[in-house]
């Protein structure tokens, strides 16, 4: 669980979840039918984790619905329109966004829309808008994000029903990366190069950047590839129970860190029937690469090894980032904490604490009585420790994140990921030194 109560208020909700599922998808528009208060900060927040080349003439958005953003037009409701219904709004604004020359449309309530009882559904067959659209009355307001994500996304799936196509040898799909993740473009453009040096071709990323014609296409494919597997065990699972599509995860968690990336990469080569080498030389010269920086790190500080580090990630994340500090680099587990304790992983990571005499960390404090050197979190987790004096380290491998403009492309995922985490952890050690 998540000890601290400001730190479990930075994780979204299933509404969410079901707008960044619905706007992960490149040529689809989704619909608020909300106040414009549920528009503005969520519209913003989109578009910079998933900018898109087509929406740069701000002007084109300054008409009514979407006020100047190029995501998420709103019925703008007000106080008439919980009282009669916002039935002239609604039969507007299909036909002004379908305009934009968008594939697919999706419609949410907020949760005041949802109490009104517009028939969404109606309005929308009268509109004839001639694309797939899918209405959501009621998103998982109260679940988790990733159960708004995982249910918009098996809607989005029901209403393509993607048609069987002839199975290309060596192509899969990948679900579980949603374009809240952090750097998740980055990280996708890196497992597709690594999958890409064993023959292997990415058909789709499901709500993550494809289009609908890729992912009507879907059935291309040989077998799906979970990513993060919060995200894309049940999306997986119901691709397999209804197309029999086989679902392949790796038994270690997310491809963060070189020993995790292996196995994900070689779980899916054994899938597909592809030869891993090529791909695991690769990962191998930056092991090498990062073997020589640490030797140097190491001379001068003394340090990673034996430093103590604080986790609170989703939990198959935290199984590889826990695994790669503490086997890898010798640090030492002092709190680990999950969102959800009932997930795979989460059971996996606890055993693994446990086996190797750390049982304590798991669910402590992070608090200044219990301070560790370095915390792989979120930067909403990050700088509520720092402000307290005692975080050494702060290494952000989630959202929410800072609002910086990163002109070198970082990943999280990856060869390069590791890497990057090691720049952030190292900056910050080099305090215990000085």
């Amino acid at each position: 669980m998540i000890v601290h109560p400001s730190d479990a208020l930075a994780k979204p909700d299933g509404f969410i979840g079901a707008v960044y599922a619905l706007e992960g998808i490149e040529d689809a528009a989704t619909i608020l039918n909300a106040p414009t208060g549920c528009k503005m900060f969520l519209s913003r927040t989109v578009e910079i984790q998933y900018p898109r080349e087509f929406d740069c003439d701000e002007m084109r958005y300054a008409e009514e619905f979407f006020f100047g953003q190029s995501r998420l037009p709103c019925t703008y409701l007000d106080d008439y329109d919980f009282v009669f219904g916002a039935s002239q709004k609604l039969e507007y604004v299909f036909g002004r966004v379908v305009d934009k020359g968008y594939r697919f449309l999706g419609v949410l309530n907020s949760p005041g829309a949802a109490l009104i009882g517009d028939d969404l559904e109606r309005y929308l067959t009268w509109a004839e808008i001639g694309i797939p659209a899918l209405v959501v009355d009621k998103p998982d307001f109260s679940g988790s994000f990733e159960q708004g994500w995982g249910t918009a996304v098996r809607r989005v799936l029901e209403k393509l029903n993607p048609p069987l196509f002839p199975v290309r040898e060596r192509c899969v799909n990948l679900v579980g990366v949603s374009v809240w993740h952090k750097n998740w473009q980055e990280s996708v453009s890196s497992l597709k190069a690594l999958l890409a040096l064993c023959g292997i071709s990415v058909q789709a990323v499901l709500c993550a950047g494809s289009n609908t014609d890729e992912l009507s296409h879907l059935r291309a494919a040989c077998c799906n590839v979970v990513v993060y597997d919060e995200m894309g065990r049940e999306p997986g699972l119901w691709l397999e129970s209804h197309y029999g599509m086989p679902l392949v995860r790796s038994p270690e968690g997310a491809p963060f860190g070189y020993e995790a990336l292996e196995i994900w990469l070689k779980t899916v080569c054994v899938a597909v029937g592809a030869n891993p080498e090529p791909g695991l030389t690769h990962i191998r010269a930056f092991r090498e690469r990062t073997g020589r920086k640490l030797m140097d790190f190491h001379l001068q500080t003394g340090l990673p090894r034996g430093a103590t580090f604080g986790v609170c990630l989703e939990a198959s994340l935290a199984f590889a980032v826990v695994k790669c500090f503490h086997a890898y680099l010798g640090m030492v587990p002092l709190a680990v904490q999950v969102p959800d304790e009932s997930e795979p992983f989460a059971c996996d990571l606890r055993k693994y604490l446990e086996e190797g005499g750390f049982a304590s960390a798991w669910n402590a404090s992070m608090e200044p009585e219990n301070p560790p050197d370095a915390v792989f979190s979120n930067d909403a987790v990050i700088q509520r420790l720092k402000s307290q004096g005692h975080l050494r380290a702060g290494v952000a491998l989630a959202m929410p994140d800072e609002a910086l403009t990163d002109f070198v492309s970082r990943t999280v995922l990856g060869p390069e990921g590791l890497l990057w985490a090691l720049q952030d952890l190292s900056v910050g050690l080099w305090t215990l030194v000085e």
